[in-house]
């Protein structure tokens, strides 16, 4: 599909880039800085790999220019966002997938479409709202036993080892007594920590970035503030100086990088190298996240509680974070329907066999 100009100088998202704005009025251009500048650096990531991919599909020469021009975004229509959708189903791609990549290309183009690089969004509509089937619930989530193993298994490594074991005690505990995402632990500031509200139960609450950019509150079980304090209380011996918006989880020291906050692809790594000791293969944050929310639900929690703990909008999606097999108790309300047809089965048992039966 080799019918877009190629440019190859793009400005905006670099890494690869993917709007070029030379083309743009200086209030668009300002405007599409502003919306790529506040996505989260996870975001943006995600976005470079989805519409890079579908640049590619559309045949713009990646080495030349990574960028959309006004020029190539006003050429862009629904069956160029089909083609692909078909061609990543044909790739094999989980549905889920394809859902996700199509919601990135829907949303930088409804911002395209709104500073007038294009009439309408190219990937709107109800032919793009790709069905996914939720996946058997219980695939993946670790069952209470193995989360009491892996927080054993942090503890011994905190007790006998320095401050970068008790942070990533304070880390498993956040996962896993807060739900939290990798991104709100590595967007967590010491001043917030410092600001944070003690409960009379002992729970804090900080407030900290979380998914969207957005400020919102964060409840810390006790037992995770109270290894969180340890942890900073240790950085503070070891003569560790931080200015107000030093990271709360800070790398070791013995990588040159004391300061900055600890990677999200370290913190993956330390969850799967702990659940590994813990007899927990393949675990990731993630999987920490719906674990939360399923034990939480468990043990009698309010679902509404649980949407607010892991910073839920809607109860709607806290439910696609529960991993129980739940009982609908709706065709309680619709049997009394299907009345006849109870009694008929019991008159049927007592009866035995119809004699006309073959």
């Amino acid at each position: 599909m080799n019918e877009f100009p190629q440019d190859p100088q793009p400005l905006v998202g670099r890494e690869p880039a993917l709007l070029d704005v030379r083309g743009a009025t200086p209030s668009a251009a300002t405007t599409l800085r502003r919306i790529w500048d506040s996505y989260s650096p996870h975001t943006r990531v995600a976005y470079r790999t989805d519409l890079g991919q579908f640049l590619e599909f559309l045949g713009v020469d990646r080495q030349r220019s990574a960028a959309m021009l006004p020029s190539v975004v006003a050429q862009i229509g629904q069956d160029h966002v089909a083609s692909w959708i078909d061609q990543l189903r044909s790739d094999g791609k989980a549905a889920s997938t394809i859902s996700r990549k199509v919601a990135a290309l829907r949303s930088v183009f409804r911002h395209l479409a709104a500073v007038g690089w294009c009439s309408r969004n190219p990937a709107s509509g109800r032919r793009f709202r790709i069905p996914v089937t939720r996946r058997h619930p219980a695939r993946v989530v670790p069952s209470e036993k193995e989360i009491r193993a892996l927080v054993s298994v942090a503890v011994r490594q905190a007790q006998s080892g320095g401050a970068d074991q008790v942070r990533d005690l304070a880390v498993i505990l956040l996962l896993v007594t807060s739900g939290l995402r990798v991104s709100d632990v590595t967007e967590m500031r010491v001043d917030a920590w410092s600001s944070s509200v003690e409960r009379r139960s002992g729970a804090r609450i900080v407030v900290t970035l979380r998914k969207g950019r957005r400020e919102a509150p964060v409840t810390v079980a006790p037992v995770a503030a109270a290894w969180i304090d340890r942890y900073l209380e240790q950085r503070r011996r070891a003569g560790d100086e931080w200015d107000v918006d030093a990271p709360l989880f800070a790398r070791r020291a013995a990588c040159g990088s004391a300061g900055k906050p600890v990677s999200r692809n370290a913190l993956w790594r330390l969850v799967r190298r702990l659940g590994a000791e813990a007899g927990i293969e393949g675990l990731h944050p993630h999987r920490l996240r719906h674990a939360a929310a399923t034990h939480a639900l468990d043990a009698g929690a309010p679902i509404e509680d649980v949407a607010d703990l892991l910073g839920h909008a809607s109860t709607r999606t806290t439910r696609i974070y529960d991993a129980r097999v739940r009982e609908s108790t709706a065709w309680r309300a619709l049997a009394p329907l299907a009345e006849e047809a109870g009694d008929a089965i019991h008159v049927t048992e007592r009866e035995g066999p119809s004699r006309d039966a073959p």
